[in-house]
């Protein structure tokens, strides 16, 4: 049997300063028994409502790596075509409980899951409390008053503002501009 695990749920776009606020509490003390385990997708064709019309910030492999870099244990990426049409309670039942053996769940306060984004974090604490399992919902992180996007970053990067989105990728990002100038310009 797969040993039990905390899982942050997200597609992580960059794995900016606010998804790393995320992913710091997968190693609070008191989860330290808890595989820590990141739940993200992969856009390979088709794509979800919600992320149309969007370039990606880091390609599968960079993000990867900073998962890595943060002490992500596992990290499962499914084509978003595995997942898009489970409802909100079979993609919980199906992978937070059978695959993933989650004991934690952990996501941003405005989290959305399931086909048609219908779950949202209310759902989701109430499918945890079913399941003895305990949701984490962080508040949303914000800098001078300005929440921290993936958006956000991609605003920055096509106004040319590289330094500032890089700030929010940081710290482990070293430079996003080679790469997201190559990504708008094509």
């Amino acid at each position: 049997m797969k040993p039990p695990a905390i899982v942050a749920l997200g597609f992580f776009d960059g794995v900016h300063v606010g998804h790393q606020q995320i992913i710091k509490e997968m190693f609070k003390p008191a989860y330290r028994d808890l595989v820590p385990t990141v739940f993200t997708y992969q856009i390979t064709s088709n794509c979800p409502n919600a992320k149309k019309n969007q370039q990606q910030i880091l390609t599968t492999e960079e993000k990867l790596k900073k998962l890595e870099f943060l002490g992500v244990k596992q990290v499962v990426s499914p084509d978003f075509n595995e997942i898009a049409r489970m409802s909100a309670e079979f993609f919980f039942q199906e992978w937070l409980v059978n695959r993933l053996h989650a004991q934690v769940v952990v996501c941003g306060k405005n989290f959305r899951f399931g086909h048609q984004r219908m779950g949202n974090t209310k759902l989701l604490k109430s499918l945890c409390k079913e399941n003895n399992m305990k949701l984490v919902a962080k508040p949303l992180f914000s800098i001078a008053g300005e929440i921290v996007s993936s958006s956000l970053i991609r605003k920055l990067l096509q106004k040319q503002q590289q330094s500032n989105a890089n700030a929010l990728l940081l710290p482990i990002h070293k430079d996003a501009s080679n790469q997201q100038k190559k990504s708008l310009n094509t």
